[in-house]
This record gives C-alpha cells, structure tokens and sequence, in this order.
C-alpha cells in the first residue's frame, strides 16, 4: 500500500482493526514507519552498491559523499526503529 494511494486507507483500517479498533496516532504512524524504513533501507543497499563502483572508488570527492549519505541514512533508521519501539509499546 502507497501512502496516499488508493489503498492506504484500507490498509489503516485493516491495521487498526487488528490492534483493537482504535485509530491512534502511534496505530497510524507504525506504517509510516514501516513504509519509510524500507525505503530509506533501499536508499543505504543502493549507496552502498555504489561505493562498491570502480569508478566511484576512485573519486574521494564521491566516497566521501555517499559516506555521508549512508550516515545520514544510519541515523535517519536509528531514530525511526526508536520511534517504532516507542509507538509499539503504546500500543501494548
């Protein structure tokens, strides 16, 4: 389901139905979650292929960039899979 799809609602509704019935924010902010990390996952997979380029491993400049890119995207999944054992145990 894409957020914002057509789908998205009913998968809300399906995902809220079986943590009780009950919309809240972490019931709905746990797919959001659950949508961004895997893309923020690929995003690493896919830098990480590129340090893993001859080409780009010989261009500091470049290894350098994506480094940065693959911290800032370290970070970016610490702080969702924080925020996701947080809502969870709300939800508990």
């Amino acid at each position: 389901y894409l957020r914002g799809g057509p789908n998205w609602g009913l998968f809300l509704t399906d995902f809220c139905g079986k943590i009780g019935g009950s919309v809240t924010k972490a019931s709905v902010r746990i797919p959001h979650i659950i949508m961004k990390k895997s893309e923020k996952e690929e995003e690493m997979s896919s830098l990480n292929s590129s340090l893993n380029d001859p080409e780009t491993a010989g261009d500091y400049e470049k290894v350098l960039k994506i480094t940065e890119k693959i911290s800032l995207a370290e970070n970016a999944l610490e702080i969702m899979y924080t925020e996701w054992e947080e809502l969870s145990e709300k939800l508990t």
